[in-house]
């Protein structure tokens, strides 16, 4: 499934604000045909259109990619990618014991 985003006036600004700022510091071009399509954003999703509509796909998309955001920090700051062999029981213990440091 394809679905096509066209951004809002705000969203299309920001995204050539920072097309602009990667022309100057990586002293790249882009073409016009690049920057008209800013305008767009796609998505590919194998979610069934009566689960979600395509209205809410953008949504859905961008609150997933804030939760990957928050993991991935977590994942730098506590360290809790890098673990020793153990049981599972045990790491499972770490794990929790980890993510609610992180809550509090």
């Amino acid at each position: 499934r394809l679905i096509l985003y066209k951004l809002t006036d705000e969203q299309l600004k920001k995204r050539q604000l920072i097309r602009s700022k990667k022309e100057r510091t990586k002293t790249k071009s882009y073409s016009d045909e690049t920057k008209q399509l800013d305008a767009l954003h796609a998505f590919i999703t194998n979610i069934p259109q009566d689960v979600v509509p395509k209205e809410d796909i953008y949504d859905l998309y961008s609150l997933r990619w804030q939760i990957e955001i928050v993991f991935n920090t977590w994942k730098s700051i506590f360290h809790i990618h890098k673990a020793k062999p153990m049981k599972e029981e045990r790491f499972l213990c770490h794990l929790y014991g980890t993510l609610l440091a992180i809550l509090l």
